[in-house]
Formats: structure tokens, sequence, C-alpha cells
């Protein structure tokens, strides 16, 4: 396991039914940095993120849909002081909402 730097430090102990989720169109993430959570979305859709600096500290954990990208950008809105708007088809700003 590597850390956002590439640094080695310990790897989680996760279950088979974790490791083997996205056979079945879901991913699991614990703690994850949100900038993290979106780089991984964006694998599965045709789109990028562009992701406020103020929402780098924000982390998500839970097992999410992989094909469900609107469903990802109302958990961010309801849980998270966050507003994402489509700049295009491609493309998904991340803007933080202040309350």
């Amino acid at each position: 396991a590597l850390d956002g730097s590439g640094r080695g430090m310990p790897a989680p102990a996760l279950g088979v039914a974790e490791l083997t989720a996205w056979r079945e169109g879901q991913l699991v993430f614990h703690d994850a940095p949100l900038a993290d959570v979106l780089k991984e979305f964006a694998r599965y859709h045709a789109v990028r993120f562009e992701i406020d600096a103020r929402l780098s500290g924000y982390r998500l954990s839970g097992r999410l849909a992989s094909g469900d990208l609107d469903k990802l950008l109302a958990l961010l809105q309801a849980g998270y002081p966050a507003q994402a708007i489509r700049i295009g088809p491609d493309l998904i700003r991340v803007n933080f909402r202040a309350s």
C-alpha cells in the first residue's frame, strides 16, 4: 500500500467482498480524500473533475455504485460543503460551498 505521496504504508486489512466489489460495479472507500474518490469515479466515466482546494481535508468512507455518478454528486452536495457544477459534458467542477 502507498500513501498519497507514494511512500509505503501498512496495507489495510480488507475482506474478500471489499477487494472484489469492483466486479459487482461497486467502489469501496475507507477514509479516502474526496479528490481520490473523484479520481476513481473519473476512471468509470468520460469526465474529469476540478475540486476546490478547500475540500482537500474532507474524506469519505462507504460503498458506492461505480456507474452512478449522479448519486455521488448528490452525496457530495448533501453531506459536504460542496456544490457540483457541470461545466460541460466532460468536466465537473466541485466548489466549496460556505454554509
